[in-house]
């Protein structure tokens, strides 16, 4: 995978695919997102050794990128 992209809203429903992996992979995102809104933080992006995950939190879209491609968090902030 180089390059996935997401745009969720809330509540997120999944579509067509593997639905299993992708709820969870929503779930697992939507859980991170909450944690930081919880303690009034932002959460900007997330350094996965080569991986980058980029998250834009627009309520009540989050857009969340995640990208191998080594752009700076602001390229990707830009794509959104």
């Amino acid at each position: 995978m180089r390059f996935l992209s997401h745009l969720l809203t809330t509540p997120s429903r999944p579509g067509s695919g593997d639905e299993d992996g992708m709820a969870s992979t929503i779930g697992i995102m939507q859980a991170l997102i909450s944690v930081f809104l919880d303690d009034n933080d932002k959460l900007r992006s997330i350094n996965a050794g080569r991986t980058r995950i980029t998250f834009l939190l627009r309520p009540p879209l989050y857009y969340v990128c995640a990208s191998s491609w080594g752009e700076p968090e602001s390229v990707v902030r830009q794509r959104a």
